[in-house]
């Protein structure tokens, strides 16, 4: 969690009033922010969202064509069937949701 990213970070003991500074640093920024500037969590959001299409979309068929076709690893292992066709497709459909996801961050 992010307190114990902190608490790691800062080297400070997850202890008494030291724990409760780290939960103040953790929820007291965002809460700032979504109170002074709510406009701020919708785009937070959206930024995220592009890069979740980016990780979980594209990346994935990325990897698959360069470990089938390009580096040829595992020629006889079994692979999902559609081959070049489905990855093909597959790449598109990623390109569609992360342009569509640009578009809602511009």
């Amino acid at each position: 969690s992010l307190v114990d990213f902190l608490a790691d970070g800062l080297n400070l003991p997850k202890t008494g009033k030291t724990k409760f500074g780290l939960h103040v640093m953790t929820f007291v920024p965002p809460l700032f922010i979504v109170t002074w500037m709510p406009g701020m969590f919708k785009m937070g959001l959206t930024y995220a969202g592009v890069i979740c299409v980016i990780l979980f979309a594209l990346m994935p068929v990325l990897m698959a064509w360069r470990g089938r076709y390009v580096m040829r690893i595992a020629p006889d292992a079994y692979q999902v069937f559609g081959g070049r066709v489905a990855l093909s497709g597959a790449l598109l459909l990623a390109l569609a949701l992360t342009a569509i996801a640009i578009t809602q961050v511009v």
